[in-house]
């Protein structure tokens, strides 16, 4: 298991994760969002190649539409 830090929460996923399927798991739209590991703003076009660590520390954000 690889344990990373998601958002504030420690969570455990199977080896071999990326951040893509992190970000599809948690029902999120990979457009929608910003991720940044470890203090560094991943592509959105590297989200699928992205691996996860153990150790890692991630933070998910969306965007919210509204006025």
């Amino acid at each position: 298991m690889t344990k990373v830090i998601l958002n504030g929460k420690e969570h455990a996923f199977k080896e071999g994760q990326t951040l893509l399927s992190i970000i599809e798991s948690h029902g999120l739209k990979p457009q929608a969002i910003v991720a940044q590991v470890n203090d560094e703003i991943v592509a959105k076009d590297k989200y699928s190649q992205h691996p996860l660590n153990d150790g890692d520390r991630i933070e998910l954000i969306k965007f919210m539409a509204g006025g």
